[in-house]
């Protein structure tokens, strides 16, 4: 998917998975909801919400759980990744950008607003540029 070619359908979709997870998300002490849906090379959708823990060091990022979701049904491969926030600002940080790239290293990334509006389109290869992934472990 890209921005040139947009399956609305699938944005739709995209959207409206981000959306149930936005809304699942627990965010007691930042109060900053976070939906994610990642769609997998066969195209099935799995999303995530940000799960927060008074620590902040064990807060759980959409992201992170939306990979998670998808990697625990045995998937590997990932298209495109929505990520939804409130004002759809949001994008991967460093801890995810480096999870997705284990798997992506070209994926895009649209950030969405709670109405489905796109709002920011990149490439997680401009985003994490010159990143260490698994060719750097080969000898």
């Amino acid at each position: 998917m890209s921005t040139r070619q947009v399956d609305l359908e699938l944005v739709e979709k995209m959207s409206t998975s981000a959306l149930e997870a936005y809304n699942n998300s627990y965010c007691p002490y930042s109060k900053y909801k976070v939906g994610a849906a990642i769609l997998t090379k066969d195209g099935t959708i799995f999303n995530g919400c940000n799960i927060e823990n008074c620590t902040y060091t064990l807060t759980l990022h959409a992201e992170q759980t939306a990979i998670g979701n998808a990697i625990t049904k045995g998937q590997r491969v990932f298209q495109a990744l929505f990520v939804m926030s409130k004002d759809g600002q949001a994008t991967p940080c460093g801890i995810c950008r480096q999870m997705l790239y284990e798997h992506a290293e070209t994926i895009p990334i649209y950030t969405i607003d709670p109405q489905g509006q796109i709002v920011h389109h990149f490439f997680l290869n401009d985003l994490l540029p010159h990143a260490f992934g698994p060719h750097n472990l080969k000898c």
